[in-house]
């Protein structure tokens, strides 16, 4: 019986109408259709999305994390005492005339801010460093 059901099945497949079974059954041309598009558009915006965000987050951390640059160590400092655009380069020739290797260490040394050896350029300012130095020492 079985080997009956094979041939019928074999004529059948043969047959010119065959192509109506195997074909679509929603009686559309092969294609790529505008909901197709719509989920091949969302899945890249999705992963395009999720790098976005995984770069800004990441980003994020490298800046929250130290590191070893003079320039930035002496940014955060400054920034962590609220010193404004002035006082910054008030700190930073004071540094380069005193010739520091950091302009940091002006935070942690304060006999760099002794008015009596102040070099020539630096004496007009006597009286802002000596406000700059009892905000940094109290």
């Amino acid at each position: 019986m079985t080997q009956i059901s094979l041939t019928s099945l074999i004529l059948l497949a043969t047959r010119e109408e065959m192509h109506r079974v195997w074909g679509r059954f929603d009686h559309e041309r092969p294609g790529i259709t505008a909901n197709q598009w719509l989920i091949v558009v969302g899945v890249i915006a999705c992963l395009l999305l999720t790098t976005l965000i995984y770069r800004v987050a990441s980003r994020r951390s490298s800046r929250t994390f130290s590191s070893d640059s003079p320039a930035k160590l002496f940014r955060e400092l400054c920034a962590a005492h609220g010193l404004n655009l002035y006082s910054r380069r008030l700190l930073k020739r004071l540094a380069q005339a005193r010739g520091l290797t950091s302009p940091a260490l002006l935070f942690v040394e304060p006999q760099h801010f002794d008015t009596h050896n102040f070099p020539a350029e630096l004496k007009s300012s006597a009286t802002e460093l000596r406000q700059l130095r009892e905000r940094l020492f109290g």
